[in-house]
């Protein structure tokens, strides 16, 4: 079962009506409803968590990950590029300490 999707987008640096990217955007609801069903039974968050995140780059486009739940720590390893796997490590980091202490 898919646990987690994350959609980053990537927005040109320099001005920007907004500072975040329309998280109600219907060409990303149109690749999630062909993506989904093939996955998972529905992107629901009774079935699986959604983040839509927004960081600055040279250019403007957006990517999607599909990710089990048990592997986001691997994945956001792997992604260090991403400033939201960097975030997901340090959770994932402050979490462990304050477990041992």
């Amino acid at each position: 079962n898919i646990d987690v999707i994350f959609v980053s987008h990537f927005l040109k640096n320099g001005h920007h009506q907004s500072h975040y990217f329309d998280n109600d955007n219907l060409a990303i609801k149109s690749i999630l409803d062909a993506i989904v069903p093939l996955v998972c039974v529905d992107d629901a968050t009774r079935y699986c968590d959604n983040f839509y995140l927004s960081q600055h780059d040279m250019n403007e486009f957006s990517e999607l990950y599909i990710v089990r739940k048990g592997c986001t720590k691997a994945w956001a390893a792997a992604h260090k590029e991403l400033d939201f796997a960097r975030a997901i490590i340090l959770y994932e980091t402050t979490a462990e300490a304050k477990s041992i202490s």
